[in-house]
């Protein structure tokens, strides 16, 4: 029979009743894009996004990086790639290209393009990354590129257009391309000139900032695929098919330069002779010093399928692929992984023995083994090689997973170990493998149907068919198998002989039958038909626009239907109606198990696995701030052992019981705590946030004290050579203690509080001992000798005198360092009471003041001005004459002004004139030998 896949019903009008039945659900169900999704509880176990595609990866600085990948996948590093943290963005579909235009903001190009439901989004931060915000949106496009030329230029390429913004996404601009087909790629060089692929087999470029395009350049017989603008000038043009052009003229002309002797799907070029290619199957990158004439093998991985290169402004090269892979060199010489995931795998199937134990397996050999309900799964890698297309439980203690090619895997002991096996013949593409009885096995792929009746030790060709993507077995004679291009046939006779059901031209990619009459089938459009008469007729049950890969039914009610974008359809009535159900992801889904106590799973790219309780089950919700009460939105959590992408606070679909927790976010401190759950629950979690305390330690002489032992908050450091010494984890605080040592210091302490970022200054005295004034015995009228015991550790002293008890300070003795024990005084006036201090002094500081010591000076000496030194004019203008009497010379003549300070010396060799015209105005003390006298200066 033919299925008329416009109308959704088989094409025989004998039966008209049926038709009539199925045109009715039709009407019901014949779309599931409009429904609202139902939320039953299934949550991600682990996190898939460390294992994604990475499609783009790019750093703002030499620290900060992000990455993005396949599902919603948003990687962070902020030690320059070291590690890597997941954040959840608010963003499921896929993400395929990053860049950013300052340290702030940044855009994203993200959407759908694969199995239908097409769409095209981009998405804006202007936080560094923190939050992101969708600036625009196609919802029936995919955008295949994107270029972001500053904080508000950017260009996206659609279908047979372009569009772009200038003022940072607030508005678009559309350029129709009528006849280009899709944008596969368009870029600028340092000139300034658009470089574009479209899809209609030309290169382009554009002289005005993308407002019109025109054709420069076409491969003969080949379309171009990727281009390299390295700076203003050279140009580098690659083709599907391996061809290499150049251009020397900022891309006005090219020409054919080199043919590969293998397609290449990417290039960079750091110059005009240095770059980079990647082979079209993702394994090898080569690099080229000579403009691509010879070409070096640079990176080799049989399994890396590595998806871009991508040429970072360090001069460094990093290349993305599945499985979390992130390669970087800086040489093309030695290649770092800076991130790669557990595993790199698409599961393909699941299968429980016991409510407690399963299995699962994928592509690259990749298996997963739960033995606590699917809370936690290992992972182990059978063959890196061969692809595991199903597994599937024999008996108990026989489990057999369905290789590529010609190898299958069996385990005895519950899948501890494994030994491969050969079925004889070749499998191609392993797309699964059925149970028909305890003996009997179908495996199915790309190459044929193959049938086992020993449990596997044997198996025969089933049928001489290819391309089957599909197989259900009801029992041991009777089986159902789709097909690419082929509809679906079935045995009634345990695999003898085969029939054609059905004739269709989309890929059947699921099929469960009742009984021999009543079944069902999803294809790649999206569609699930249904049948009552083993065949003859068909309705269309649903058609939801998005490839379904597979049906399960749990009984011959309650069944699901999955498929490409996370699309999650169920049914209560034996598929008569479906309701679409809230999965949590936008990756492909592939394969169902529940086990027996009502617990189910599903699994499919990046490894990802989704759970659904056994009912009751319940939901928690955690909200999380700091503590000054902020609410933290990029805090990692850690539920029951399974890590979550940041941001992400809830987990759904819990049964009853008690839960462990760890929430953490950079510079905060992690919190770890139990849950008792037996309904839904919201709970508080605080992060207390470090902040940094700065102490400065200096001397009184303002130099930085280092080496000097700092104990605070618990922690000791020592500061560095600038007097430093940073704590980073300080918690908020209404007192901490500090203490600070230094051997040539006195001991500090003291308490501080902390509320946020701090820096405090210490001030450290010296460990000195003030030194101790004697009893003045040398003294005459005009001066006397001070004299002290020595203080500890002093190196040199400061003397001060005064006249009035240290009100004021004598002029010229404030402050005379002296480095012996004593000092003559001299200058002063007789019968005059004189105090005098002391500090002592060495390179670390000055102790406190010394007690005062006194000195009267005696009268038995005349007047300096009328027996000893004569001065006149006084006052004066522009000089005076000192005379002194009964002296002898030379002599020296100070000057002194009322601070203290010495503004003139002069020596003389009897009665002179000294010069004051460059004094100013003032009071100034004139002092010779002992005598001391004022003037003034008109």
């Amino acid at each position: 029979m033919n299925l008329d896949l416009n109308s959704g019903f088989l094409c025989n009008k004998k039966i008209m009743k049926t038709i009539l039945f199925f045109a009715v659900i039709a009407v019901l169900s014949l779309s599931g894009n409009s429904q609202t999704a139902i939320d039953e509880g299934w949550v991600e176990i682990g996190n898939a996004a460390y294992n994604s595609k990475i499609y783009d990866v790019t750093f703002t600085d030499a620290n900060n990086g992000f990455a993005v990948g396949s599902g919603g996948t948003f990687l962070k590093t902020t030690d320059g790639g070291a590690t890597w943290n997941a954040m959840y963005i608010g963003v499921k579909y896929s993400l395929y290209e990053i860049a950013f235009s300052s340290s702030n903001v940044g855009y994203i190009r993200g959407g759908h393009k694969d199995g239908g439901g097409y769409f095209g989004k981009i998405l804006k931060t202007t936080d560094g990354g923190a939050t992101w915000a969708e600036v625009l949106y196609n919802p029936s496009t995919y955008f295949e590129t994107m270029s972001v030329r500053s904080d508000s230029v950017v260009f996206v390429g659609d279908y047979e257009a372009t569009q772009h913004t200038v003022n940072g996404g607030a508005s678009w601009i559309t350029t129709s391309l009528t006849g280009l087909y899709t944008i596969i790629k368009l870029g600028f060089n340092d000139a300034g000139r658009g470089f574009m692929i479209p899809g209609d087999g030309d290169f382009y470029m554009s002289d005005d900032l993308g407002l019109s395009w025109d054709s420069v350049f076409r491969f003969t017989g080949d379309g171009p695929l990727d281009f390299s603008f390295p700076d203003a000038v050279n140009g580098f043009l690659l083709s599907y098919n391996g061809k290499l052009a150049l251009s020397h003229d900022s891309g006005l002309t090219w020409s054919l330069y080199k043919i590969f002797t293998e397609p290449m799907k990417d290039l960079e070029f750091f110059d005009d002779s240095t770059g980079f290619f990647l082979d079209y199957y993702g394994n090898n990158i080569f690099k080229t010093a000579d403009t691509g004439s010879t070409l070096q093998l640079s990176y080799n991985n049989p399994q890396a399928d590595l998806n871009g290169l991508h040429k970072m402004s360090d001069g460094s090269l990093l290349a993305t692929g599945p499985g979390g892979l992130i390669i970087r060199t800086t040489d093309g010489i030695s290649w770092d992984t800076l991130h790669i995931g557990e595993m790199n795998t698409n599961l393909s199937d699941v299968v429980f023995i016991n409510d407690q134990t399963g299995f699962a397996a994928g592509t690259n050999g990749y298996f997963r083994q739960t033995t606590d309900g699917g809370f936690t799964w290992a992972t182990s890698q059978i063959s890196a090689a061969i692809d595991l297309g199903g597994i599937c439980v024999a008996t108990t203690d026989r489990i057999i997973a369905a290789g590529s090619d010609s190898s299958y895997f069996v385990s005895t002991d519950t899948c501890q170990t494994w030994t491969q096996f050969n079925y004889g013949i070749d499998m191609g593409v392993a797309r699964g493998i059925e149970r028909a009885s305890a003996t009997q096995l179908f495996a199915y792929g790309t190459e044929g149907m193959f049938i086992t009746n020993d449990v596997g030790l044997t198996w025969s060709e089933s049928g001489s068919y290819s391309q089957v993507y599909s197989g259900f077995a009801l029992n041991s004679d009777t089986a159902f198998f789709g097909f690419l291009n082929g509809g679906i046939r079935y045995t009634f006779d345990g695999g003898v002989s085969y029939t054609d059901m059905i004739t269709v031209n989309p890929a059947i990619q699921g099929i469960h039958f009742f009984d021999a009459d009543t079944g069902l089938f999803v294809n790649s459009w999206g569609r699930i038909y249904m049948t009552n008469d083993r065949g003859l007729n068909w309705g269309q049950m649903l058609n939801c626009g998005v490839s379904l890969q597979e049906l399960y039914f749990v009984n011959d009610s309650l069944g699901y239907a999955m498929g490409n974008m996370g699309k999650l359809y169920r049914t209560t009535d034996q598929g008569q109606n479906w309701q679409l159900v809230e999965s949590g992801t936008y990756r492909a889904l592939y394969k169902m198990w529940f086990t027996p106590d009502g617990t189910g799973y599903i699994v499919g790219d990046d490894g990802i696995i989704l759970r659904k309780a056994a009912t009751p089950v319940f939901d928690i919700s955690f909200v999380v701030t700091n503590d000054s009460g902020d609410t933290l939105t990029n805090a990692a959590m850690n539920f029951n052992s399974v890590s979550y992408p940041a941001g992400i606070n809830e987990v759904y679909g819990l049964n009853s019981g008690t839960y462990n927790y760890i929430f953490s976010l950079p510079g905060h401190m992690s919190d770890t705590g139990s849950v008792v759950i037996s309904s839904d629950t919201t709970t508080l979690v605080e992060l207390k946030k470090f902040h940094m305390v700065t102490f400065q330690l200096k001397n009184v002489f303002d130099n930085p004290v280092s080496s000097a032992g700092v104990l605070f908050n618990g922690d000791s450091l020592v500061s560095n050579a600038a007097g430093e010494a940073v704590f980073s984890n300080v918690l908020k605080s209404p007192s901490l203690t500090i203490q600070v040592n230094e051997s040539h210091y006195l001991p500090f302490s003291s308490a501080t509080g902390i509320a946020n970022d701090t820096t405090i200054s210490i001030i450290l005295q010296a460990d000195i001992a003030a030194p101790v004034p004697n009893t003045v015995t040398v003294i005459d009228d005009y001066s006397f000798t001070a004299s002290w015991t020595a203080g500890t550790n002093a190196t040199q002293y400061a003397l001060f005198v005064s006249d009035d008890n240290f009100a004021s300070l004598l002029p010229g003795f404030d402050s005379v360092i002296v480095t012996g024990l004593n000092y003559s005084v001299s200058g002063l006036t007789p019968g005059q009471l004189y105090y005098f201090r002391l500090r002592s002094l060495n390179n670390y500081g000055f102790s406190d003041y010394s007690a005062t010591g006194q000195a009267e000076t005696t009268t038995a000496i005349s007047e300096m001005t009328d027996y000893s030194v004569g001065v006149f004019p006084n006052p004066a203008t522009n000089s005076i004459i000192v005379n002194p009497h009964g002296m002898t010379f030379p002599q020296q003549v100070y000057i002194f002004n009322t601070c203290g300070n010495l503004v003139l010396s002069v020596e003389i060799s009897g009665p002179e004139s000294i010069d004051i015209s460059d004094l100013q105005p003032g009071i100034y003390f004139l002092r010779m030998s002992e005598f001391v006298h004022q003037i003034m200066k008109l």
